[in-house]
C-alpha cells in the first residue's frame, strides 16, 4: 500500500498569518527595530542580523507581510 500525501497549499496560505511584530528601541540616539514575534525572529535568523533595518522591513512588506509595532499597540501597516 502506497501512502500518498496531499496538501492544500491554498488553504495553508489562508491560515498562515502574514504579519510580524517589531519593537522599536532607541540605542545611543539610533532607532533600532528588534524582532518581537517568532516570524520576525526567523527573518533575522535568515538574514543573519539582530535587528531589522527600514530597508529590510520594506522588502518584508513587499513580500505581503504586515508589520506591527509593539509600542503602538500592534498597529499593522502595509508601508503606506
Amino acid at each position: 500500500m502506497e501512502f500518498i500525501m496531499t496538501y492544500d497549499f491554498k488553504k495553508f496560505k489562508e491560515q498562515q498569518k502574514m504579519e510580524i511584530i517589531i519593537e522599536e528601541k532607541n540605542v545611543y540616539g539610533n532607532v533600532l527595530n528588534y524582532p518581537s514575534c517568532e516570524t520576525a525572529k526567523f527573518f533575522c535568523k535568515l538574514l543573519g542580523c539582530k535587528t531589522l533595518t527600514t530597508e529590510k522591513l520594506i522588502i518584508i512588506r513587499e513580500m505581503g507581510y504586515l508589520v506591527g509595532n509593539k509600542q503602538k499597540n500592534y498597529q499593522l501597516t502595509n508601508g503606506e
